[in-house]
């Protein structure tokens, strides 16, 4: 994620990102990554860049610096004042493995998730977590006494993973029992 006040300051951002990342510093893709993320002022001029490693993050970024368009790359510009606003589905947004990748990957989900799961416990008679990694003897997604309480979890947690990487919401709206998540 790169942010700058113009576009061709912006591209001036991605040379000099490619300069840095190939210096042979060693430094760690996904920790620059998550500095620009996190880290970084919002600027109007913007940009992504995704992919499998550094190679492909590179040759976005090269093709940013370049004014160049690539597969890995998008690009925008701010327009007005416009904000953003939560939707929270109703059953029927899930589907099994939901938050499984997320709760390995970011320890603000899995933190939260896990305290959903402290608070489901005395009130159910399975375990969120068992749920969500299908171990065995778990109940399925099938049962609505399950799934609308860890659809729930599942999205607050989620919401809470946004505000991490500074995601405010204006408002927040649901759908049914997405309500009670908003």
């Amino acid at each position: 994620v790169i942010s700058a006040r113009s576009g061709e300051a912006l591209r001036g951002q991605a040379e000099r990102l490619v300069s840095f990342v190939s210096s042979g510093s060693g430094v760690e893709v996904g920790e620059v990554g998550y500095s620009l993320a996190v880290t970084r002022a919002r600027l109007d001029y913007r940009a992504v860049v995704w992919g499998e490693g550094r190679e492909e993050l590179l040759g976005g970024l090269g093709a940013l610096a370049r004014g160049e368009s690539a597969e890995c790359l998008v690009e925008g510009v701010v327009r007005g004042g416009g904000r953003v606003v939560g939707m929270f589905p109703g059953q029927g947004s899930q589907w099994v493995g939901m938050g499984r990748e997320l709760y390995g990957v970011f320890p603000v989900f899995a933190e939260h998730l896990g305290a959903c799961a402290d608070a489901l416990a005395p009130h159910v008679d399975w375990d969120l977590l068992a749920v969500l990694r299908e171990e065995p003897g778990a109940p399925g997604l099938d049962r609505v006494d399950v799934v609308q309480p860890v659809l729930f979890a599942v999205m607050v947690s989620l919401a809470r993973l946004w505000r991490e990487y500074g995601v405010e919401p204006a408002g927040v709206v649901g759908h049914s029992q997405g309500e009670i998540a908003a």
